[in-house]
């Protein structure tokens, strides 16, 4: 009885905390530096920037599979700026980039993201990748190093 007193009062604890983050919804598309740092700055929240190319072949297809997985997954805060706008420069056979954030601090990197989707569930695999990375990484987890930073 104590065991599952104790079990219920945390589980109920967790779902109130899960209620309490801000809900997303939408890829917020060639984002400024101030929307940047606005979107990092949410505690608790995993923020996916995608750093592109407007023409790179590679980087349009991410932006279209990331407005969608944007709308499945209200949880994450999904955004995209311009190459440009974050003073960044990449190698073109890097792109497209996602950096990924939680409580103000990038966590991952992942290059050349498209290499690793499938065209038939690349919805699937984008977000298997996202939720992988170290972004959703338990407290204490062995988690590997950040790759890069993008300010």
């Amino acid at each position: 009885d104590d065991f599952l007193a104790s079990y219920r009062e945390r589980r109920l604890n967790e779902l109130k905390e899960e209620a309490s983050k801000p809900l997303f919804g939408s890829l917020r598309r060639d984002a400024t530096k101030d929307d940047y740092l606005a979107a990092i700055a949410v505690p608790r929240v995993v923020v996916v920037v995608h750093l592109h190319e407007p023409r790179h072949p590679a980087c349009s297809r991410l932006e279209d599979i990331l407005a969608v997985l944007a709308t499945r997954r209200k949880d994450i805060s999904f955004l995209s700026m311009t190459l440009d706008e974050a003073g960044q420069t990449f190698d073109r056979d890097v792109l497209p980039v996602l950096a990924l954030y939680k409580d103000g601090d990038i966590v991952d990197s992942l290059f050349c993201v498209t290499n690793d989707l499938d065209v038939l569930s690349e919805h699937d695999d984008l977000e298997r990748l996202i939720d992988t990375s170290a972004a959703f990484a338990k407290q204490g987890d062995d988690v590997p190093g950040v790759v890069a930073q993008v300010f």
